[in-house]
């Protein structure tokens, strides 16, 4: 029974140590990249604008899947970045590579996060005029 227990509590300590730990990713990422706070503020700027225009609750749920999954290459650039940058320091053009379609991906969800918000906001911005 014991054993039992201190399995269970060891699984408790892991589960809220992966907690912490993604928040130091987060807190790292946020501290020291540029364009992750820049998506924050745009995000919040998008949510603000679809609350002012009173979207549809299905909008809404593809506004935040699209800034969520935007959010969320821009932190796995980050992590590239920061491994790629451990690995090697040099110019290196395998690393250099992964770099560039790591900052690609970010930069097509981008384009396509601001095609949704274009759909869904263009036409309520129009008939305000």
């Amino acid at each position: 029974m014991i054993e039992k227990n201190n399995k269970a509590s060891e699984n408790k300590r892991r589960f809220f140590a992966s907690f912490h730990h993604a928040g130091k990713g987060l807190r790292y990422a946020f501290i020291r990249e540029q364009n992750i706070r820049i998506f924050v503020i745009v995000g919040i700027l998008v949510l603000l604008a679809g609350y002012l225009l009173n979207i549809s609750k299905t909008e809404w749920l593809i506004l935040l899947l699209v800034i969520s999954v935007t959010f969320v290459a821009e932190i796995f650039n980050t992590a590239i970045e920061v491994l790629c940058d451990k690995v090697s320091l040099k110019k290196d053009a395998r690393i250099g590579a992964a770099k560039d379609i790591a900052a690609t991906a970010v930069l097509t969800m981008s384009l396509m996060a601001a095609a949704v918000g274009a759909v869904i906001f263009l036409p309520k911005i129009l008939v305000l005029f």
